[in-house]
């Protein structure tokens, strides 16, 4: 299975919690046992809420709803240099005035996965997960299109990564 990851707000140090009833995604407290606040990358562009399962959507912005993943544009996402992009609209997850909105003007559009900090590479884990079940092997890594940075890594980072395939063997 995936693992799971809270994203965190930079700026604001608020992370993305879901809703029941289409209220909306909202910026909570941090809580790492709130479910709400559990997001997956799935396909690569995707973010799923694991406790609703539907994706972040850029389909309203007042406010940010998630909606059933059924692959449409507006649930589709970029994830690069610590923000989100809707690739349909080309405009960024970003707060303004304590909520959350679709934004061009790169302002308070920051976000990390609260435990693992790069929130694009929880997405670069499962690739080279998926490679590594595919091809045996790991060298597949330096093609994809975010190439791991081995020796940027921090003993804490490469002891997860060793955690990671460990237990998904």
């Amino acid at each position: 299975g995936a693992s799971s990851f809270m994203i965190h707000n930079m700026l604001e140090s608020l992370c993305l919690e879901d809703s029941f009833e289409n209220a909306g995604v909202k910026l909570k407290r941090c809580s790492v046992d709130s479910e709400l606040q559990q997001w997956v990358w799935k396909e690569r562009m995707f973010l799923i809420n694991v406790h609703t399962q539907r994706c972040l959507s850029a389909f309203h912005s007042d406010p940010i709803q998630t909606l059933d993943c059924d692959g449409q544009d507006d649930l589709q996402w970029q994830c690069m240099n610590h923000r989100l992009i809707s690739l349909s609209h080309s405009l960024e997850l970003g707060v303004h005035s304590g909520s959350l909105v679709l934004t061009n003007t790169g302002k308070n559009t920051r976000w990390k996965s609260l435990d693992q900090g790069d929130l694009c590479h929880e997405k670069l884990k499962k690739k080279i997960l998926f490679s590594f079940v595919q091809t045996g092997s790991r060298k597949q890594r330096e093609t994809d299109e975010f190439p791991a940075k081995e020796d940027n890594m921090t003993e804490e980072e490469r002891e997860y990564l060793r955690w990671y395939y460990r237990t998904e063997d």
